[in-house]
């Protein structure tokens, strides 16, 4: 028995052509459309450094533009505090920080009449407290952090808070801080938005949470 073979006539393949770049053009659109209205940054290909505290025995990597950091440590009675900040050029309109304590730091913050109480340090346990909140306003999440927006001073401020480990340090958690000038009075807080009109985008979330999830012992 012979078999049947149906050939496409010259009007069908040309039919044929037209709805496959249709879709291909649909498609480029829809992708360049989306990324574009988020503000997000989907170039992160920066270049990557490591500090390497040889004397307290920990590293962590982070984006070379932001500067080579300073490491400051107060010892405390009892525990340390680690306060992190990088040498970024003069001209950049924007910080970051990283600060760390040890658990059994004890805080005290006192008023100018002299009044003082103590300040419970950021541990594991309340990075956990809070993310079982469902009420809490996240602008990102994940199992080890999340992270907030805020508004201040003409600058808009991304905070992330996440759980770490350096149990010779007794240091269970670590928060960094990520502060640009604002551009525009229009950035929202409750969800990322676009490096060029000011905002905190995607790309600068995944800068700070990788550098802060990078912490360990050396």
């Amino acid at each position: 028995m012979e078999k049947t073979v149906k050939k496409f006539g010259r009007p069908n393949l040309i039919i044929a052509l037209v709805v496959i770049v249709a879709i291909a053009i649909g498609g480029w659109y829809e992708y360049n459309h989306t990324h574009k209205n988020s503000g997000q940054n989907v170039n992160l290909a920066v270049k990557w450094d490591t500090y390497k505290d040889t004397a307290d025995k920990f590293q962590f990597t982070y984006p070379d533009p932001w500067g080579k950091p300073q490491v400051q440590v107060i010892s405390l009675s009892p525990g340390k505090e680690y306060s992190i900040t990088f040498a970024a050029p003069a001209t950049a309109k924007h910080n970051e920080s990283i600060a760390m304590d040890s658990t059994d730091v004890a805080k005290k913050v006192c008023s100018t009449s002299g009044d003082c109480q103590t300040v419970p340090t950021l541990t594991s346990d309340s990075v956990k407290q809070q993310l079982n909140k469902p009420s809490y306003k996240f602008v990102a999440k994940d199992a080890n952090s999340y992270a907030t927006l805020s508004t201040s001073g003409g600058f808009n401020n991304l905070s992330i808070y996440r759980i770490v480990s350096l149990p010779d340090l007794n240091i269970s958690a670590a928060s960094g801080s990520y502060a640009k000038k604002a551009s525009s009075t229009k950035c929202s807080q409750t969800s990322f938005g676009s490096d060029a009109m000011g905002c905190i985008s995607q790309a600068v979330y995944s800068q700070l949470n990788t550098t802060l999830g990078s912490i360990k012992p050396l």
